[in-house]
């Protein structure tokens, strides 16, 4: 404890020592300081919990000992560097991804003059194919951790694109271009461009309802497995997988979520809780599976100390993705993806198929997600209606947990013999669940605006020469994709993890997400516009209060 306390006050020097100082400092070299301060912070507070842990159970846990202080002394090498500004400041990660190249490829489409001279309209078609040739590598980043659907969408979204610039290049390519078809061909690809971004941040969406609605589901179940010390070599790499899997989908969904903020208060400690998951992978499953081979009490407490430190950092990541996902954008999503549930469970119940607590779990969870959600962002929001909305949100949790219950009462587990009646009593109750669903998605939309992309019409059937260049394209966009998501660091650069085989190595992926500047100009609406939060000194504040609450603990 003495060394915390020696820790505390050598933070509390440099905080306020950074704040004090009238030096300049730029805007990348101030947020990582300020994120190597935040995560020391996080970091003391998990030591702190472990000495006490330690001394109520009489067990020196030396392992998260060794997991919490390396990643401190990391911190404290990088802030040092950053403070005596030995390293060249780089952008985050997160600044460059997909949607900061759509807007540069939206750009130099722009640019292309095609009644220019015929050298300077080759340079500048080759600088726009370079540029979405990023953009698609990004999307296919993306669609590597999507829900299956979102991701046969996204690939052929990607090949649209693909497919309407090359017919720019064909045009460009004749004897005589003609300057009327090679503008069509440009406001085409434009268009394309726009349609892919929609349906990545779509699937971005959905993928936010699914992580949000199972947050801990995948870590839970991998605990229970290795705590019952099965030698099943196979059903362990599934579990593993399927972790694995789920950490990439958080980490994909925040990162696309501190893109698309302006508040940069919000930003960083959701950069923060980032760094804490990716400083855990290499240490979290690990200490889990060797609870396979040995359950000694020190493995057990190491594993749930680290445990409960992932969720703790996935839950307040969650908390601070609710201030930045747009409320409508979010419950369109939720309803869309119930209604589709709900017409699933008509179909099986039309034939007679069977139907049980499994089928009607999904309705409740992303139900409950949605209320969490909407609580939070509501909260001081501008948000017009807010007295019809909360009514409406009362209503949808309220039948939400009559489903709940009557699901309980009237289903079985899966292994008992289905009664016709018992379901279409708690279909019903589903079918109301959706309209109200409906009702708050009006109520939130309160002066809903279509803003329609122009379309423009395109040949739509390619040569075989483009078809096949095409492909070839798409390959290497393919393989660069998942490149970017092996590459993925946020703060801590952490060692790839080695696949079990070619099925489980598609979930190791990594994905570094975009920068959103024109989310809300193409009808995005992923984020949410709140107040700006642009003052380090007041990042420093609150970590300054932290600190100074941690030492006076110490000294109790």
């Amino acid at each position: 404890m003495d060394l915390c306390g020696k820790l505390c006050d050598l933070l509390l020097k440099i905080a306020e020592s950074v704040r004090q100082n009238g030096e300049p400092m730029n805007q990348i070299d101030k947020e990582t300081m300020l994120l190597y301060l935040l995560q020391l912070n996080t970091t003391l507070s998990v030591l702190i919990k472990i000495f006490t842990t330690e001394g109520d159970i009489g067990i020196t846990i030396n392992e998260s000992r060794q997991c919490i202080l390396q990643q401190i002394a990391m911190c404290l090498t990088g802030l040092e560097n950053v403070l005596n500004s030995n390293v060249v400041a780089t952008k985050n990660v997160a600044s460059v991804g997909f949607v900061k190249y759509m807007d540069l490829a939206l750009d130099k489409l722009t640019e292309i003059d095609v009644e220019g001279e015929l050298k300077l309209v080759w340079t500048s078609t080759e600088n726009a194919r370079q540029v979405i040739e990023e953009v698609l590598c990004h999307a296919m980043s993306i669609a590597q951790v999507a829900l299956k659907d979102d991701c046969n969408v996204i690939k052929g979204s990607s090949k649209e694109v693909l497919h309407n610039f090359d017919y720019l290049v064909k045009e460009l390519h004749q004897p005589t271009p003609r300057i009327s078809m090679c503008n069509l061909f440009i406001d085409a690809a434009c268009d394309k461009l726009c349609a892919l971004e929609r349906k990545v941040n779509a699937a971005v969406l959905k993928l936010s309802l699914k992580v949000f609605s199972e947050c801990a589901k995948p870590l839970e179940d991998l605990h229970r497995f290795c705590l019952r010390s099965r030698q099943d070599e196979a059903a362990l790499d599934e579990a593993v997988a399927d972790f694995d899997l789920h950490v990439d989908r958080m980490i994909q969904v925040g990162l696309f979520a501190v893109s698309c903020s302006s508040d940069r208060n919000c930003t960083l400690r959701m950069r923060s809780c980032l760094a804490s998951l990716e400083a855990l992978e290499g240490e979290l499953v690990p200490a889990l599976t060797t609870l396979v081979q040995d359950c000694a009490v020190q493995n057990l407490y190491h594993a749930e100390m680290l445990k409960h430190y992932w969720l703790r950092q996935a839950g307040d990541l969650k908390k601070h993705i609710y201030l930045i996902i747009d409320p409508f954008a979010f419950c369109q999503v939720t309803h869309e993806v119930i209604r589709d549930i709900n017409a699933e469970l008509e179909e099986r119940f039309r034939e007679v198929s069977a139907v049980d607590k499994s089928h009607i779990k999904p309705i409740t969870l992303q139900a409950k997600i949605l209320y969490e959600m909407l609580l939070v962002s509501l909260v001081d929001s501008p948000i017009e209606n807010q007295a019809l909305i909360r009514r409406y949100l009362d209503d949808v949790i309220c039948v939400t947990m009559e489903i709940d219950a009557a699901a309980e009462k009237l289903l079985s587990d899966g292994d008992g013999e289905m009664c016709k009646t018992n379901v279409l009593r708690v279909f019903k109750r589903c079918k109301v669940q959706e309209n109200i669903l409906k009702k708050l998605l009006d109520a939130l939309s309160k002066s809903p605006t279509s803003c329609k992309a122009k379309t423009v019409s395109a040949p739509t059937t390619p040569s075989e020469n483009i078809a096949v260049e095409e492909e070839q394209a798409m390959e290497h966009i393919t393989t660069r994709g998942k490149q970017i998501l092996r590459d993925r660091s946020v703060l801590y650069k952490t060692p790839n993890k080695a696949p079990l085989n070619i099925a489980v190595q598609q979930l190791h992926g990594r994905v570094p997400q975009p920068l959103s500047r024109l989310l809300h100009q193409r009808n995005m609406q992923f984020s949410h516009s709140r107040s700006e939060t642009t003052s380090c000194d007041l990042q420093i504040t609150d970590i300054l209060d932290n600190l100074t609450l941690l030492s006076a603990s110490l000294q109790q």
